[in-house]
């Protein structure tokens, strides 16, 4: 397990794994696991991740999950009872990156990659790429980042850290 995600509203785990995909675990009231469900890549198009190594989840405010993984992003929607997966390759620039880590800020996400930060617009397909030449600490984004309550993001890089508002 790479990374672990909480959802609070709903009770459930999820398990960010390297070579087995994405679990989901239904918690009941004691914390115990009442079921699971594993996202991988799989020969079902329609239903998969775009890789078996996922880095990172995260939750929009609009209650998508977001996934990171080997290959690029994912999400996952949960919508009258019925998952639906989707994959961001037909973007060019999200297409076979590995995302490390998601943050959410004013419903844009921003990725952490093996090659810099990426600024991306859900609604819009909109991408701004940011590297060492842009001001970061390194090209070379670690699994972590986070925001606080003012706005301010932070990155965890193989140099430091990197932090913006």
């Amino acid at each position: 397990i790479i990374n672990l995600y909480f959802e609070k509203e709903t009770n459930r785990l999820w398990a960010c794994t390297r070579d087995f995909g994405l679990f989901m675990f239904e918690l009941n009231d004691d914390s115990e696991i009442i079921s699971q469900i594993r996202y991988f890549l799989s020969s079902n198009k329609n239903e998969q991740l775009n890789s078996n190594h996922v880095w990172a989840v995260t939750q929009s405010n609009s209650g998508k999950l977001w996934i990171g993984t080997d290959a690029g992003l994912n999400s996952i929607t949960h919508n009258k009872g019925k998952i639906e997966i989707e994959n961001f390759n037909h973007i060019g620039q999200l297409r076979n990156i590995k995302i490390l880590s998601i943050v959410e800020n004013n419903n844009i996400l921003w990725l952490a990659t093996s090659n810099g930060i990426i600024k991306f617009n859900p609604e819009t397909n909109a991408i701004n790429h940011f590297s060492y030449k842009d001001g970061i600490s390194s090209n070379s984004l670690i699994e972590t980042s986070q925001t606080d309550d003012y706005g301010t993001i932070y990155f965890g890089s193989i140099n430091g850290i990197t932090y913006f508002y």
